[in-house]
């Protein structure tokens, strides 16, 4: 009965750390290059991410996502920015290499901007302090499609 408990409190030692390795939260940074409609009328992309991750396996994480986007205007324009709410999914392959999908809706907080359909898939190498990924964003509304690429690193609390 002993060796039987023992082997129970290993394995599952075993498995909280490895589910620990996705799960968590994380806070980070990230800028890009606005594309589509948004290369109009914005020269540069910026944001702020914060994310809890939930391990349900050792490779497969789900979770909630939000932050902070802001596509800054060019010329006249003041810009864009949105708050995103997003459910998150994210994967790994190895100890470092990761890849994550958030999906949900953007709020829009500039009064000439709709709020919209938003997904940002990512793609990068993690540690145990860091993540460093490039991304793409879309923002699809009201018949227009804000989207940016680039690069990010997010701290994992």
């Amino acid at each position: 009965m002993k060796k039987l408990l023992l082997s129970v409190l290993v394995l599952v030692g075993f498995c909280i750390k490895a589910q620990a390795q996705q799960e968590g939260f994380r806070l980070g940074a990230h800028a890009g290059i606005p594309l589509s409609d948004a290369s109009d009328v914005s020269s540069a992309h910026l944001g702020i991410d914060a994310s809890y991750l939930y391990g349900v396996t050792d490779r497969l994480a789900i979770g909630v996502a939000s932050g902070y986007s802001t596509f800054l205007g060019k010329d006249d324009f003041d810009g864009y920015s949105f708050v995103p709410v997003a459910a998150s999914l994210r994967g790994g392959y190895g100890d470092s290499i990761f890849y994550t999908a958030d999906f949900g809706y953007a709020l829009a907080l500039t009064d000439d901007a709709e709020g919209g359909f938003y997904i940002q898939p990512k793609l990068g190498w993690t540690n145990s302090r860091i993540d460093a990924f490039v991304f793409y964003k879309s923002i699809s509304a009201d018949g227009a499609s804000l989207g940016a690429v680039g690069a990010g690193i997010a701290y994992k609390l």
